[in-house]
């Protein structure tokens, strides 16, 4: 087996377009083919033709097309490079005309003529005094040109045109006036006579003429096309273009279509269609087209293999773009080859720079300068980001708002057909790992900002909704994130969106509520009032929501995970515990926000001081948790996830919350809380672990109890491997929700500078079991196993549910596993609480009747009858 051809890009050598060694030779089969064409067309040089009847057009222009940035212009060096090396005794190579760099006055066919004549007259001069042949061949030369002279009036924007007032003079008209339309007519002969004389001079066969970037000016390249096709169509003459092949079918359709004498309809998109493919065809012949392959299109080729070059070290391509990922955090494989396939798309030059700025340039910044154009151009200035990064998520939901579908592209992948958008999705990818590594309240501020934002709109396939929901609640803006949180949950109950089912629901504050005595001693200001210890107090505030209406002056109180994150990200935008303490004392209050009426903006109704409410905090306790905030996090060390799996934890966390099924508020948060960790556990075992160990972690989500998240914990090998699950749960003010047993569980993972003794100080969980929820879950009952009558009555909740003795014997009486059992009886919907003990005594008691009933009949059926 041969092998492999070794290419090496040096990224010292290769940020400008020049030839290169074949050793850097990206296009080297493309070149040898290239070649090939013209050493074949090269042996077609001689035509005889009467050019009294007819001027043969032989249109064999070589076309090497790739888009910006591919190395078309470096291809175009190293191939006239090239010719003059290898077939310098049949060719004479003219210097590439770049039609960008050509004043407009200045016609094309101009500049290869004055070319080709100094290339002629150079020869003649050193034969002036070396042959005794050379005046005459100097007279012949001088006569043709000046018949070439005379018919260059006839080019577009040379010398007078037919409605000069020369041409109504009858004598111009008959002395001279028609000698020079004989010239003009005979002009594309004599430039035909011109070339042959010339290569006789030279000793050459044919002229090598080479036009770069064509596409790019579309005057001058039209020019080069019609000087192409009406001048430059001598077999002698060996034309090659260069350009973007669509940019092509653009220009030559504009030009074409000007003075198309149609009305715009169907008929003259064909028409224009015909004529487009028709030019192409005839003066860019396919088989003589060169389609420069991108970096990698080549690799895909099993014989080839790319190298990169930094300095004295020679990496793999491939490799280094992996390399430069996992640097800025995107570690896990398939999302790597996802971004990475996406940066080998890139035009060469792009890439180049990319790889010269995330590998050569030690900068503070992240390496986005080839992505800068496209971000400018839809509205992202990078500067300001990079000098103010809490900005970077409020532009990337504006940018995902306006020009992207936001429920399908938050988590930034380039996976869609628009290059433009997955340019822009890597770069703001490369952006948020860069300032995650360093900032975590970036973590909170993507998840809500984006992944809450996200979820709570898709249900709806609406991106207007995004908009006016995102408008209405200040997601736009630098305001707090629990601010954010409650007027998003304004927006949604007001316009009737969704059953809010993801938040709990709370009565009313005891000093507001026209609910009878008991129900006002559920509320949460009564409760908070008969804690003793303040920091508890404290925390109890912050997941606190109220939402008002103003026409019939209606409230409705929540508890929501998602503003106690919000909180969490408060706290740490603040930037050191000075800060901290004022952003604390500013979230403790209760708030209340308005709902929208009429699309119209309230936005906060009112600040309720707790004070006034009985509910005291004092600054010890404030100070306290500013300390333990502060700890967490200078605790944070580039634990880092990329805001793909920081939007994934929040979708799974978001679909969670909803089923949780436990009617204390206690319970319920302490299972939400268990349900956010245990999302974090099991999307950074996704990017982190590998597939064998992915498969141990337990992916169900958690409803009534916090089993499947202890369960995972218990897998020490892969947790310890989590660094940023780790730190996040170790959490000062989401771990004091939890249970004792699911915090104990959590305390061989805590780093120890984090861990303390005194969570009663302020543990919250167990003051919330003292509280009910509002939900209709209330209505249902629990599952019961009592011997009296609870059992009896549970059997006839089943029955009438359509569960008969059959499949209550199979998937609860003889289900070996407990836990399948209790799993089993959620999954019905049917019980607000199912406990482990109330199975049991359910399965002795049923059994108990059925032993009874086989001695004795008439069966269980007559007993549950008489139920």
């Amino acid at each position: 087996m041969a092998d492999k051809r070794k290419i090496v890009i040096d990224l010292n050598n290769s940020l400008y377009a020049h030839g290169f060694e074949s050793e850097q030779q990206i296009h080297k089969e493309d070149l040898d083919k290239t070649i090939s064409i013209i050493r074949n067309q090269l042996q077609q040089t001689d035509m005889q033709e009467d050019q009294n009847v007819f001027l043969t057009h032989l249109y064999r222009t070589i076309g090497i097309f790739g888009d910006r940035g591919s190395g078309k212009t470096s291809f175009m060096i190293s191939l006239l490079n090239q010719c003059k090396n290898e077939l310098k005794d049949d060719v004479e190579v003219l210097r590439m005309i770049d039609p960008t760099l050509v004043e407009h006055k200045k016609p094309i066919i101009l500049c290869v003529i004055s070319m080709i004549q100094q290339k002629v007259e150079a020869v003649l001069r050193l034969k002036e005094c070396s042959t005794t042949d050379t005046y005459e061949l100097k007279r012949a030369w001088d006569k043709v040109m000046t018949q070439i002279s005379r018919g260059i009036f006839a080019i577009d924007n040379v010398g007078n045109d037919y409605n000069n007032s020369l041409w109504q003079d009858e004598a111009y008209v008959m002395h001279t006036g028609l000698t020079k339309v004989n010239d003009a007519n005979e002009f594309e002969a004599n430039l035909r006579k011109m070339t042959r004389m010339a290569l006789n001079i030279l000793d050459k066969k044919a002229f090598i003429l080479a036009f770069d970037d064509i596409d790019v000016d579309v005057e001058q390249g039209w020019n080069v096309l019609e000087a192409l096709r009406r001048y430059l169509s001598d077999t002698r003459i060996i034309s090659i273009v260069s350009g973007n092949i669509k940019l092509y079918g653009s220009l030559v359709r504009y030009e074409l279509c000007k003075n198309l004498k149609m009305p715009d309809g169907t008929h003259r998109e064909l028409m224009a269609n015909e004529l487009e493919s028709q030019y192409m065809l005839k003066l860019l012949n396919p088989s003589n087209r060169i389609n420069l392959l991108s970096l990698g299109q080549l690799l895909q080729n099993s014989e080839i293999t790319v190298n990169v070059k930094t300095e004295k070290v020679v990496t793999e391509l491939s490799q280094q773009y992996l390399n430069i990922l996992n640097d800025l955090g995107i570690i896990d494989m398939p999302s790597k080859n996802t971004f990475k396939d996406f940066l080998l798309s890139m035009s060469l030059r792009s890439q180049i720079h990319f790889l010269k700025d995330a590998c050569m340039e030690k900068k503070k910044n992240p390496p986005l300068d080839v992505f800068r154009s496209r971000l400018y151009a839809h509205g992202i200035d990078i500067e300001a980001l990079n000098t103010n990064i809490q900005m970077v998520n409020i532009a990337l939901l504006e940018y995902l708002n306006e020009n992207a579908n936001l429920p399908d592209c938050y988590l930034l992948l380039p996976t869609l057909p628009d290059k433009d958008i997955n340019s822009n999705f890597t770069a703001i990818t490369l952006l948020e790992c860069w300032y995650l590594r360093k900032n975590p309240f970036l973590i909170f501020d993507y998840m809500l900002r984006i992944g809450y934002i996200r979820n709570v709109v898709l249900p709806f396939e609406s991106n207007d909704l995004a908009i006016k929901i995102c408008k209405y609640s200040g997601w736009n803006q630098l305001m707090s994130l629990k601010n954010n949180i409650g007027l998003t949950m304004a927006y949604v109950a007001g316009n009737g969106l969704g059953s809010m089912k993801e938040h709990i629901s709370l009565f009313a504050m005891g000093e507001k509520a026209k609910k009878a005595k008991e129900t006002q001693m559920n509320a949460l200001d009564n409760v908070l009032k008969k804690e003793e210890r303040p920091l508890v107090r404290l925390m109890a505030m912050f997941p606190f929501i109220r939402i008002t209406q103003s026409k019939n002056n209606e409230s409705k109180s929540y508890y929501s995970l998602a503003a106690l994150l919000a909180v969490v990200g408060d706290i740490l935008r603040c930037i050191d515990k000075d800060e901290m303490i004022g952003c604390i004392n500013d979230l403790k209050l209760f708030r209340s926000y308005q709902m929208p009426q009429d699309e119209i903006y309230y936005g906060l109704d009112e600040i309720i001081d707790g004070n006034n409410f009985g509910v005291e905090t004092n600054q010890d306790g404030i100070f306290q948790l500013a300390e333990l905030m502060y700890k967490w996090k200078e605790a944070y060390h580039d634990y880092m996830l990329p805001p793909y799996a920081l939007g994934r934890i929040i979708t799974r966390l978001y679909t969670s919350l909803s089923n949780v099924i436990i009617s204390s508020v206690g319970q319920m948060m302490n299972i939400m809380v268990a349900n956010f960790f245990n999302a974090c556990l099991i999307e950074e075992s996704r990017v982190k672990n590998s597939a064998q160990e992915q498969g141990e972690i337990n992916n169900s989500n958690l409803r009534t109890d916090t089993r499947y998240f202890k369960d995972n914990l218990g897998k020490t090998d892969i947790m310890n491997k989590l660094t940023f699950t780790k730190w996040m749960i170790s959490c000062p003010m989401m771990n004091c929700f939890l249970d004792k047993e699911t915090y104990d569980k959590l305390q061989e993972f805590i780093i120890d500078e984090l861990k303390t003794t005194a969570r009663e100080s302020y543990s919250v969980y167990e003051l919330l079991c003292c509280i009910n929820t509002k939900d209709d879950i209330d209505e249902k009952p629990s599952f019961s196993g009592e011997k009296k009558e609870g059992w009896i009555k549970t059997v006839k909740i089943l029955l009438d549910n359509e569960i008969n003795d059959n499949i209550i014997q199979e998937k609860i009486i003889n289900e070996g596993d407990i836990n399948k059992a209790i799993d089993f009886i959620n999954s019905t919907d049917l019980f607000s609480n199912v406990y482990k003990s109330s199975v049991e005594s359910f399965k002795e008691n049923y059994q108990r009747k059925i032993e009874a009933t086989e001695a004795m009949a008439p069966g269980i059926e007559n007993e549950q009858n008489n139920v």
